[in-house]
């Protein structure tokens, strides 16, 4: 029975976590995007994600840009998933958060970047 419960809980906060996930990640591409390529024109797409890459495999990350580009996206969604399970998990245990959600917005972005 316990067991039983404890694995629907776990599967009921699958779907809010990736999909906390994938809008975390992707407004947070976008606005990374759009700053740093569209209106400042510092870098490209391209490097962006290459970037994101090396803070994994270093100067390597810009040798191979297309498959580095890739896995670049792949750890920004890995870091927006962590952050996901992190906040769902802290969430229920700081009341303020229920109130003033926007408040929490700003030390994670510290944090992560």
């Amino acid at each position: 029975m316990l067991l039983s419960e404890s694995n629907s809980k776990h599967s009921s906060l699958i779907k809010p976590i990736l999909l906390a996930t994938l809008v975390a990640g992707t407004l947070d591409m976008l606005g990374a995007i759009l700053v740093y390529d569209v209106i400042m024109q510092l870098v490209t797409v391209m490097q962006i994600l290459q970037g994101i890459a090396s803070t994994v495999f270093g100067k390597t990350a810009f040798s191979n840009p297309m498959v580095m580009a890739l896995i670049g996206l792949i750890v920004h969604y890995v870091i927006a998933f962590c952050f996901a399970v992190a906040y769902l998990l802290v969430f229920p245990y700081i009341k303020f958060l229920k109130k003033k959600l926007i408040l929490l917005i700003y030390p994670m972005k510290v944090i992560v970047h």
